[in-house]
């Protein structure tokens, strides 16, 4: 506590004036939002010949006369509080005598326990985090210092963007509370896991839709995948018309077909990948239509003379025919189904030269050489063009 001691009471000074102040009454206590006004003031001691009558204090705030049980409120803050006390003694003179005046404040903001951590995932949302009940004080400021890109506070609530924040680790933002009494701060940890996302849509480039040569369907093809999101893709998904998706049976690159189609009528196709988070955006619209009077397209056989073994593989949906001649071609595919040596339904089959489940006996000419004649036949009854290919075999020891 602070003493005003005021000793001029004695002598002449005494005589002239016969109210004095042993102790002039102050503000023992800084004017603090919560306080009664009356708790705040260390009364004063005053003395007089005829003896003191009566001491009668009265306290303004910002011009306002208050009760000394007024208790300031935070309207108060940064106003000037002001004290003025009546002395009369018990002949009848008055004395008027004034408080220092003080600012009123707000108790310094004080910090009880710290932040808990916040462990978030990327692309999660916006997360909030109220630090109200981790502050001791009344009507504070609460700023953040520097913090990272999508971060932010309104009142006392932290806001965490996930979709705006990058991948964080162990990321300290300091949350500094102020109010007119003075400031603290919390140090808050912010962890932002890398997160899941629906993978990206096709690019353009990354499909191809085509017909199918023996009709009624269509042919998807996938030369490359989206970005998965950060989660491996999980399948692929197409419609027909903006109908329903519908599962391709495709995780990776390859390609698939769409079948049931009208011939002759155009279809709108479209894909998305899948992962754990979801399925992503369509792709762009792809449009063709189904016919039947495509001729197949049939490659070339592949040949091992050292195993001495041909394969054949059939495009979709047709039968693969062969035959062997000595001349270099062979009319047309109708004319060889008609004196075809064997055919097979789709797929791949190796013929042994010796023997095997569709025999192919192979006579080579004097120089080793014999010529192989290939046809395809699709379920509409379409030929595609004969693949006539020279076949040499080294010499077999006898």
């Amino acid at each position: 506590m602070g003493i005003g001691l005021d000793i001029s009471w004695q002598g002449m000074w005494h005589d002239r004036f016969t109210i004095v102040a042993e102790l002039e009454p102050f503000f023992e206590i800084a004017p603090v939002i919560g306080r009664a006004i009356g708790d705040l003031v260390e009364p004063g001691v005053f003395t007089s010949p005829a003896g003191i009558a009566s001491e009668t204090y009265e306290y303004r705030v910002n011009g306002v006369v208050r009760p000394p049980s007024y208790v300031l409120a935070p309207a108060d803050n940064g106003q000037m509080l002001r004290g003025i006390v009546t002395i009369t003694d018990k002949a009848g003179t008055e004395s008027v005598f004034y408080l220092p005046p003080e600012t009123i404040i707000y108790a310094a903001p004080v910090i009880v326990g710290s932040g808990v951590p916040q462990n978030l995932t990327q692309g999660t949302g916006i997360h909030t985090y109220d630090v109200a009940p981790l502050i001791v004080g009344d009507a504070v400021t609460v700023s953040l210092v520097s913090p990272p890109s999508g971060i932010s506070v309104t009142g006392t609530v932290i806001s965490i963007d996930t979709d705006a924040t990058g991948v964080l680790s162990a990321q300290t933002v300091t949350v500094q509370i102020i109010n007119s009494g003075g400031s603290a701060t919390i140090a808050l940890e912010v962890n932002v896991a890398a997160g899941v996302a629906a993978p990206d849509a096709f690019a353009v480039d990354d499909w191809s839709l085509a017909v199918v040569p023996a009709g009624g369907g269509l042919s998807v093809t996938i030369g490359a995948l989206p970005y998965n999101g950060g989660s491996a893709i999980t399948g692929v998904e197409y419609r027909v018309d903006g109908g329903e998706w519908v599962d391709a049976g495709l995780t990776t690159l390859g390609l698939f077909q769409i079948t049931g189609l009208t011939n002759g009528q155009p279809f709108d196709v479209s894909l998305r990948a899948a992962n754990s988070a979801g399925s992503g955006s369509p792709s762009d619209i792809k449009t063709e239509t189904p016919d039947d009077t495509v001729a197949p397209i049939i490659s070339a056989p592949s040949i091992d003379t050292i195993a001495r073994t041909i394969s054949l593989t059939a495009s979709e949906g047709g039968f693969l025919l062969w035959s062997r001649n000595t001349t270099p071609s062979y009319p047309d595919g109708a004319t060889m189904a008609e004196t075809m040596a064997a055919s097979k339904d789709g797929g791949s089959i190796t013929i042994a030269v010796d023997g095997g489940p569709y025999p192919l006996t192979l006579a080579p000419n004097a120089a080793g050489q014999d010529y192989l004649h290939i046809v395809e036949r699709d379920t509409a009854g379409n030929y595609s063009d004969v693949k006539s290919t020279l076949v040499e075999f080294p010499e077999v020891p006898g």
